[in-house]
């Protein structure tokens, strides 16, 4: 969808959920503002609600698609109990099955995962809402849990905005919230197209750092990760926005624990080191 300068935009418009409001009366540069201003404030309760919704609660929307992922291993830490939930019939896994190399846990098969608004003579906005739980099982207990960074584009004319959930939940083996954790996205939230024009296409970047208050050797990550689309109502043209994510990627610390592999020559380099003291 990104090209040269002359490149329209093109959009399937998937929606995952559909809304209209009033159109707000006024000159454009109070228009353009009360919308930020809206926008923002939807943003934040979105993050605020989808933290609690993280704890294994599931809306009834986000239970529409349940996906199971298989269990993953690297530098002796393993994630199990993979799974996604999200309100998208049409493309039940979003996620994709991750690849776990080097301690970083990637999702190259991220799927659609987009949402896209139209308005015109009536607004629309829609969410997709994808949220993530595992269990991670450490060698050796740690604090500093995680670091999730991930990408994407957003794109707009008319008035159109763009929002991203990003925030997760620890808990314990019972269910127990131990801490939460909230995102950066730059730049910042919402994203937002200027009325009447031009399109604006920008990318975006999402950070998240995780840390227990104390080491833990078992613990289960409940990611949020909505996107949010929102085209105001304009009758003199067309308003579009559409949010997409392209990369995803969580760090967890290196453990200090060798692999099998590596465990095995550190196995043989010490049994030459004794022969080799002994003929000496």
């Amino acid at each position: 969808m990104r090209a040269g300068p002359g490149r329209q935009m093109v959009s399937s418009h998937r929606r995952f959920g559909r809304g209209s409001g009033p159109v707000r009366k006024g000159g454009t540069g109070q228009q353009i503002s009360l919308e930020s201003e809206k926008m923002a404030l939807i943003s934040k309760k979105i993050v605020m609600a989808a933290l609690v919704l993280s704890l294994g609660v599931w809306s009834s929307a986000a239970k529409a698609s349940l996906v199971n992922y298989t269990d993953v291993s690297s530098n002796g830490i393993v994630i199990s109990n993979i799974q996604e939930g999200n309100n998208d019939d049409f493309a039940p896994g979003h996620y994709g099955q991750p690849v776990f190399v080097n301690g970083v846990l990637s999702f190259p098969s991220l799927q659609q995962f987009f949402v896209t608004a139209s308005g015109g003579t009536t607004s629309d906005s829609s969410t997709l809402v994808a949220k993530l739980s595992f269990t991670v099982t450490m060698p050796v207990a740690t604090a500093n849990l995680f670091t999730l960074n991930e990408g994407g584009f957003f794109a707009g004319y008319g008035g159109g905005a763009g929002s991203i959930v990003l925030g997760a939940v620890i808990t314990d083996n019972g269910g127990n919230p131990i801490v939460g954790a909230t995102g950066t996205v730059a730049p910042p939230i919402p994203f937002f197209a200027p009325l009447p024009s031009p399109q604006v296409l920008l990318d975006w970047t999402g950070t998240l750092n995780a840390v227990a208050p104390t080491a833990l050797l078992t613990y289960t990550v409940h990611l949020d990760n909505d996107l949010t689309s929102s085209a105001p109502a304009q009758i003199n043209y067309p308003t579009f926005a559409e949010v997409d994510k392209k990369t995803l990627a969580i760090n967890f610390p290196n453990p200090g624990v060798p692999e099998p592999a590596s465990l095995g020559v550190l196995v043989l380099g010490g049994a030459a080191l004794i022969t080799r003291r002994r003929r000496a």
